[in-house]
């Protein structure tokens, strides 16, 4: 009688390499929705019959050979090979929105 259903608990020292495993965690395990990968990530995509979004590539430019999984949101570029999760394209898509606004603003 009377035991406590939410027990605090102390949290242990923060070490580093926990901190960096859960961060790789989180990052593949990250997933946008499929609206915001159309409208904000990719440039002008048209799906195919295989569940995969095509478009420019933002790394080579080439268009059409850049391809995304509708699902599992891994990409693949058929010619400068630069391949990766969503995580990895947002952080290179935003680093291309902050270098042109900087230069911009010079």
């Amino acid at each position: 009688m009377g035991k406590l259903l939410n027990k605090p608990t102390l949290k242990k020292a923060s070490n580093p390499e926990d901190d960096k495993k859960h961060d790789e965690i989180e990052e593949m395990n990250f997933k946008i929705s499929d609206e915001d990968l159309r409208n904000e990530v990719l440039d002008n995509p048209k799906l195919n019959r295989t569940n995969q979004y095509i478009c420019t590539c933002p790394y080579c430019g080439k268009e059409a050979h850049f391809y995304i999984d509708k699902t599992s949101q891994l990409f693949d570029c058929k010619r400068c090979g630069e391949s990766g999760n969503i995580y990895k394209l947002l952080r290179f898509v935003d680093k291309l929105y902050l270098d042109r606004d900087r230069k911009s603003v010079v």
